[in-house]
Order: C-alpha cells, then sequence, then structure tokens
C-alpha cells in the first residue's frame, strides 16, 4: 500500500499542531522556579494538553482513510449518559463497534487508572445498549509509544492492570497495523519529534 495516508496525515497533523500554536501560547511567569531559572519560557505543559486534546483528530483521519472498513461515529460528550467518549468506529459487516479511549501518557495514579479502566468499561457497556446485535471492543490507546515492549518499570505493572481488568491497551503500532496502514516506529517518532522541534524554538 502507498505510504500517501501517512504523508497526508502527518500534513493534517502539522495544520492542527498550526491551529494550536496560531491560538497563542501560555508563557511562563514570575512567581514559579521555572521562571526564575529560565525567563519567559513557552508553558510546554499547556501546549501538551492542547495537542492531546486535538490530536485525537489526527487518529479519526487516519481511521477515515484506511483500507479497514470502518465508519467513524461521533466522539465528544454523550448526551444521554454525560460521559466524554473518544474514538469510536463501527464495522457494519462484522458488527463490532471499536472504542479507545485515547491516553497520552498511562503513568495513571491509584486513583484515575482504575477510574480510567472503569470508564472504558461503562462506555462499552453503554455502546452495546445502544446498537443492538454489535459486538463491543472497547479498551485504551497509549498513542504516545509505539510499541508496549518500550515501557519499563512500573509502566509495565499498568499494562499488567489494564489486562488483569480485561481491557485492551493498545499503543500506536497496534493501532496502524489494526488499520493496515504503512507506518514504521521511526517515521512515527521522527514525525512528533519534529513537531517537539517547532515548540522549543
Amino acid at each position: 500500500m502507498s505510504n500517501n495516508i501517512v504523508d497526508d496525515g502527518f500534513a493534517f497533523g502539522k495544520q492542527l499542531f498550526g491551529e494550536i500554536l496560531s491560538e497563542g501560547v501560555t508563557k511562563t511567569k514570575p512567581g514559579s522556579l521555572k521562571f526564575l531559572l529560565f525567563g519567559s519560557k513557552v508553558s510546554q505543559q499547556s501546549l501538551i494538553i492542547k495537542i492531546g486534546r486535538r490530536f485525537e483528530k489526527l487518529f479519526e483521519y487516519f481511521i477515515d482513510r484506511s483500507p479497514v472498513n470502518l465508519v467513524l461515529l461521533p466522539s465528544g460528550v454523550h448526551k444521554e449518559t454525560k460521559t466524554d467518549r473518544d474514538l469510536i468506529a463501527i464495522d457494519h459487516t462484522r458488527k463490532i463497534i471499536y472504542y479507545r479511549e485515547m491516553k497520552a501518557n498511562i503513568n495513571l495514579d491509584t486513583e484515575k487508572l482504575p477510574a480510567t479502566i472503569e470508564k472504558i468499561k461503562r462506555v462499552g457497556a453503554s455502546l452495546k445498549r445502544e446498537r443492538s446485535g454489535y459486538k463491543v471492543n472497547a479498551g485504551c490507546l497509549c498513542w504516545t509509544v509505539y510499541e508496549k515492549t518500550e515501557l519499563e518499570g512500573n509502566l509495565k505493572s499498568k499494562v499488567r492492570e489494564f489486562e488483569k481488568a480485561g481491557v485492551t491497551l493498545d499503543c500506536a503500532g497496534d493501532f496502524f497495523k489494526f488499520m493496515r496502514i504503512s507506518m514504521t516506529e521511526k517515521k512515527y517518532y521522527d514525525y512528533f519529534r519534529s513537531l517537539g522541534e517547532i515548540i522549543n524554538e
């Protein structure tokens, strides 16, 4: 398969990134150690939060253009359940709904990890009720890591917690493999590092 979908997707991601930067960036101010040490610099934390939210659209872009026969369903806050839903796609042929809670950071604390797992199960159950006759495949997508084998230390235990709860934990490599999109680990990381370099300019 042609790599055009990857190049086009990355161009779309760069457009999203440009929109975030054009909205203005928060800078460190007097009253913080960071300001004392480095002066007024771009607050990476505020940018990272915006990127984490906005880049869900990049994965929707890839789903929409992949050779896998999936149809995107609306994300965002669901009116009836008042739950914020991330990535949802449906396979009408196989009658399967795929839901992935997007996580840029899976180093969740002792309260957030069970809450995330519970939310995924709750959204999965809700989707099953809404679509009679459809199976639901609900899990978590940690898109900042390409392969689970890269995870070390206590992050490995986070993976085990998801597995123990019967909740799928996918990384970026799993996503692209499932979507039958020709991506490599190097290309993926090089792309995001290039965005990071723009922030550091």
